[in-house]
C-alpha cells in the first residue's frame, strides 16, 4: 500500500516541460538524428540548424561560411557552475517523435549585459554568430526576456 501512494501522486501531477534540470540528462542532437539537412548555407538560421552543424561536417562548413552574420534566436537560459559572468548557454530541446526522444541543443552566448538573463528564463538573443570548432557562439548585442512559448520544443 505504501508503494501505491507515490505512484498515484506522480500520475496525478501535471507533466512538466523539459528545462535546465533535463540538460545533460538528454542526448545531444547528433549524427544519429533523423532530421534531414535544411540548407544551412542560406536563409534564417535556427537552433535546429545549429544542432545539425554541430553534428555533421557538411553543415558545419556551411555554418562557418556564415560566421559574423546577425541571428535572432529564442531559448531558455542555462548556466553552469564556474561559468564566467556575462555568458550562458541558450538552450532548446528538439523532438522528432515525442518528448521521450528529445535531444538538446545549446549555443554559448557571450557579452551578455549584466542582469539581462536569469537561469531557466526564456530569452530572445540577437547577436553575431561564430562557429568555433564544434562550439557555436553568439556575441550578444541584445538579450530580452520573453514568455515561455506555448510549444517550447523544436521539431527536427
Amino acid at each position: 500500500m505504501l508503494l501505491v501512494v507515490p505512484v498515484v501522486v506522480l500520475l496525478a501531477l501535471p507533466a512538466s516541460a523539459l528545462g535546465t534540470f533535463a540538460l545533460g540528462r538528454r542526448p545531444v542532437f547528433g549524427v544519429g538524428a533523423t532530421a534531414p539537412s535544411g540548407g544551412i548555407s542560406a536563409g534564417t538560421l535556427s537552433m535546429v540548424d545549429i544542432a545539425r552543424a554541430q553534428a555533421t561536417k557538411q553543415d558545419l562548413a556551411a555554418l562557418q561560411q556564415r560566421a559574423g552574420e546577425t541571428v535572432v534566436m529564442d531559448g531558455f537560459v542555462a548556466t553552469q557552475p564556474g561559468e564566467p559572468s556575462g555568458e550562458f548557454f541558450l538552450s532548446r530541446f528538439i523532438i522528432t517523435c515525442c518528448v521521450a526522444d528529445a535531444t538538446e541543443t545549446q549555443v554559448r552566448v557571450v557579452d551578455v549585459p549584466a542582469g539581462s538573463a536569469q537561469a531557466n528564463a526564456w530569452v530572445q538573443v540577437t547577436g553575431r554568430i561564430y562557429p568555433l570548432g564544434s562550439q557555436v557562439i553568439i556575441d550578444a548585442t541584445s538579450v530580452k526576456p520573453i514568455p515561455r512559448p506555448a510549444n517550447p520544443y523544436l521539431t527536427g
